[in-house]
């Protein structure tokens, strides 16, 4: 069976997720500064609202409070990043920056956490594409199975 592309990106088939329906993620990012108005936090929240898309984009509700979700979601570091103004959305995600990333997030649940190293170019994805597809793995099983999977 043949598949037509309808974009530049590849075609790659979706997992039959028996889960993600009702899975969910709480995503949050620390200020940096007092008022969150430094520059190092508005690239912070540009890379959060990223995430969320491609979060959505897989099925994975994203949650405005903590409560009652499966997993919580902190990025804790971004670093490397382009000088100058950072205009992507999860649309325009796919162009990677010409100076690779490096995007760390913390996952944790009730009993456990972990952070996820996600650099942009691994797999030709941006880093905040890697981490949703992480998330999504730690999703589908405990989170102490998700630290050896591969990154891309």
């Amino acid at each position: 069976m043949a598949h037509r592309l309808l974009s530049d990106q590849p075609f790659i088939p979706q997992r039959k997720l028996l889960t993600m329906k009702s899975s969910s993620v709480f995503l949050s990012v620390p200020s940096a500064s007092s008022d969150g108005a430094s520059l190092v936090d508005q690239r912070r929240l540009q890379v959060l609202k990223v995430l969320r898309d491609d979060l959505q984009a897989l099925g994975i509700r994203v949650s405005a409070v903590p409560g009652d979700t499966d997993l919580r979601v902190e990025i804790t570091h971004l670093l490397a990043i382009e000088e100058g103004p950072m205009v992507r959305s999860a649309r325009g995600a796919s162009r990677l920056p010409k100076r690779p990333r490096t995007l760390v997030v913390r996952v944790s649940d009730a009993d456990e956490q972990l952070d996820l190293v996600c650099v942009d170019g691994l797999g030709n994805v941006t880093a905040e594409r890697q981490a949703a597809g992480r998330i999504q793995a730690c999703l589908m099983s405990a989170l102490s199975a998700c630290e050896v999977l591969p990154t891309g």
